[in-house]
């Protein structure tokens, strides 16, 4: 995948800007990719309102450490702090770590230092060192394996919230659908990224799907009321790792339920397509290497 420069509106442009110099500045990373990004435009106008224009950004980061210090939630939350006129997703990974991948043949980073955008090095990183072909067959093969071990776990999580909304077992049924949005999204990016899926927050994982899709984020996180049902799938969560009953009212169960449900069936397509798309690609690599 290679990557246009940064063309956004401006105010975003010198916000982005800041914020990276910030980042350098606080952390002082080995190195910083900006490995997506994304920019919609809105406009609105008519004869009875004020014209209106607005843009929305978004950045996917990966930080490169030299030790364990800063962590990812470290600098998320810098980050959210600071950055208010669009939405940045930073991963962060220690130098050894990632190097250690990248002889292992990881797909993930050695993309990644060869194609993103390279905002920040402190070695004089040469990029087209890494620019080689992954093979195309050892990433089928791991995205079938991928789909192989999720989807049982997903079906089965699916049918214990199906048990337990028909029971009126609500909190139990809320901690079933949260799994089900957890392990769909991390099959989603094992599928199309063969990234490693450390312990993160949902809101960092379906944020991370906007490297090669908005489909994930527009099931959870369109709107303000999108935004207070997902906020309390986590918080249900989170409060159960504390032995706390957090309510939920049937009707939040009942659109959480159908959410669920929808995101399901969209994983499978989405990760379907691009299985498809992979095996399309082996083949029609097949023929060269047996010239």
């Amino acid at each position: 995948m290679e990557m246009q420069p940064l063309s956004i509106a401006s105010q975003h442009s010198k916000s982005f800007k800041r914020l990276i110099r910030l980042l350098i500045w606080k952390f002082k990373p080995q190195q910083l990719f900006c490995f997506a990004q994304s920019t919609s435009f809105k406009d609105r106008s008519g004869v009875f309102m004020d014209n209106e224009a607005n843009s929305e950004c978004r950045y996917c980061l990966l930080m490169i450490t030299e030790s364990q210090l800063p962590t990812e939630y470290q600098v998320q939350r810098f980050i959210n702090s600071r950055f208010k006129t669009g939405e940045v997703t930073v991963l962060c990974h220690q130098q050894k770590e990632v190097s250690d991948a990248i002889t292992a043949n990881n797909r993930f980073f050695k993309t990644i230092y060869g194609n993103s955008i390279l905002l920040h090095s402190d070695n004089n990183l040469i990029q087209s060192e890494y620019q080689t072909r992954p093979s195309l067959s050892n990433i089928l093969r791991k995205a079938e394996k991928k789909y192989q071990h999720y989807i049982p776990l997903i079906d089965g999580f699916l049918a214990g919230a199906t048990h337990c909304i028909k029971n009126q077992q609500y909190s139990m049924c809320t901690m079933m659908l949260y799994h089900i949005v957890q392990q769909c999204t991390e099959l989603l990016i094992g599928v199309h990224l063969s990234c490693p899926l450390q312990i993160r927050s949902l809101y960092t994982l379906i944020n991370l799907c906007y490297s090669f899709s908005g489909e994930p984020h527009r099931v959870w996180l369109t709107n303000e009321e999108d935004k207070r049902l997902f906020d309390l799938l986590i918080n249900i969560h989170s409060e159960a790792g504390f032995g706390i009953t957090y309510p939920i009212s049937e009707d939040d169960l009942t659109k959480l339920f159908i959410k669920a449900t929808a995101y399901i069936h969209l994983t499978k397509q989405m990760c379907r397509n691009k299985i498809e798309q992979l095996d399309k690609e082996v083949l029609l690599v097949i023929p060269i290497h047996q010239q």
